[in-house]
């Protein structure tokens, strides 16, 4: 009888990196890349030519907040193939999932010197802010400062802009009304105390 001797085969193949799982739920999967992204494979023609791709080990990326670099091994299709290089690199970024929170009654905080000596219709304004959820879900309205400062050379009542600070990481969306009216707060004088009695 005859036996049939298959040819050799050498090829060029594209890695398919195998993926378990999602990100933690505050993140998504932006990309993923692998280095090199080709590796060598030769072993029996029949078994080469019928390859699309060479499949990388499970790289498991369940409750995954940061981007990580990772290196893994490549499957082999048979036992008399061999793959060169037989680990490749995979880097998996991941990025936060944005979000917007409006907050209502934020109040308006006087700043400069004599403060106290000035009140803002309103008082209260609405913040709307936006950035990573992971921080949005933690972010409480007393962690925004609104802040309205008076020019005392101005001819109050005065409509001035606020000044709107929140923390690291998240950024103003809008405040309504984007303006206030400050005017001098009445203080009261002697008479008005004496007509009171």
């Amino acid at each position: 009888f005859e036996v049939a001797l298959d040819d050799l085969m050498k090829r060029e193949l594209p890695i398919d990196v195998s993926v378990f799982g999602s990100p933690h739920e505050d993140f998504r999967l932006k990309q993923i890349t692998v280095t090199p992204k080709k590796v060598r494979v030769s072993g029996p023609k029949t078994v080469i030519q019928e390859l699309e791709n060479i499949k990388t080990q499970m790289v498991d990326i369940r409750a995954l907040k940061t981007t990580e670099t990772r290196t893994v091994s490549v499957g082999n299709p048979g036992s008399l193939t061999t793959i060169e290089p037989r680990e490749v690199t995979v880097d998996i970024d991941v990025e936060p999932i944005m979000k917007e929170v409006s907050f209502e009654k934020v109040p308006v905080k006087i700043g400069g010197e004599n403060a106290d000596g000035f009140e803002a219709k309103p008082n209260m304004v609405s913040v709307e802010v936006t950035g990573p959820s992971h921080l949005l879900n933690s972010l409480k309205a007393e962690s925004i400062q609104v802040l309205a400062s008076p020019d005392p050379k101005a001819s109050f009542p005065v409509s001035v802009d606020i000044q709107v600070s929140v923390p690291e990481g998240i950024s103003l969306v809008y405040t309504n009304p984007g303006k206030v009216q400050l005017s001098r707060r009445e203080v009261p004088t002697a008479d008005s105390q004496t007509s009171k009695k």
